[in-house]
């Protein structure tokens, strides 16, 4: 079974875990990302950036063709960000 995924996470805004980014060891013929279990298509690298809420696992393809999935890791982005738009009011009295 491979490691686990690393996980880094990087500031966007206010937010200390806006972003997160998930790296697999190198070296392995192949790779493919997941998502709560489901194929993240186009996810074939041995880096990937997370967008959403989730756990994450990586399947790697070994030399001998066999693919091995990694234990899971659980990415929790910044959900909290507001925007909050004020409109000043103008008086409107005579």
């Amino acid at each position: 079974q491979p490691e686990e995924p690393k996980l880094e996470y990087g500031q966007v805004g206010n937010c200390s875990n806006g972003k997160a980014t998930l790296t697999a060891t190198a070296g392995f013929s192949g790779y493919q990302w997941y998502l709560n279990g489901a194929i993240i298509n186009g996810a074939t690298s041995n880096v990937y950036n997370a967008t959403q809420n989730g756990a994450y696992t990586v399947a790697v393809t070994l030399a001998c063709g066999e693919a091995v999935q990694s234990p899971p890791v659980t990415v929790k982005l910044c959900t909290d960000l507001k925007i909050t738009k004020t409109v000043d009011k103008p008086n409107l009295t005579c």
